[in-house]
């Protein structure tokens, strides 16, 4: 009997030093500590749905805000500071949009 296919990972690497990156940091600074649980939820999620990026489907974000007990428009406003700092990718392909991030492709890469 084959064995299935999963997308997703059951764990993912935390790099025990990520909050001393200096995005990281700048983030935090400009949204307080609640920035560093959107990015770990952010990751978890990417590494638990697809294995490497979040599809950016209708009413995500909604739910993802919900799932980090934040209102939409503080975690949109982390997200897009993360993006602006390069912490998150966003990627548009065939009339879809992606959101990965530059350490989720790094594992992808090695």
């Amino acid at each position: 009997m084959s064995r299935t296919v999963k997308q997703s990972l059951e764990y993912f690497p935390l790099d025990v030093n990520y909050s001393s990156d200096h995005a990281v940091r700048v983030l935090c600074a400009r949204n307080g500590n609640i920035a560093k649980f959107v990015l770990i939820e952010i990751w978890r999620m990417m590494y638990a749905d697809k294995g490497c990026y979040i599809e950016l489907v209708d009413g995500i974000t909604e739910i993802m805000a919900a799932e980090c007990g934040i209102d939409h428009n503080t975690f949109l406003a982390i997200v897009e500071d993360a993006k602006n700092l390069e912490l998150f990718i966003l990627v548009n392909k065939d009339g879809h949009q992606y959101l990965t991030s530059r350490g989720v492709v790094k594992q992808y890469e090695t």
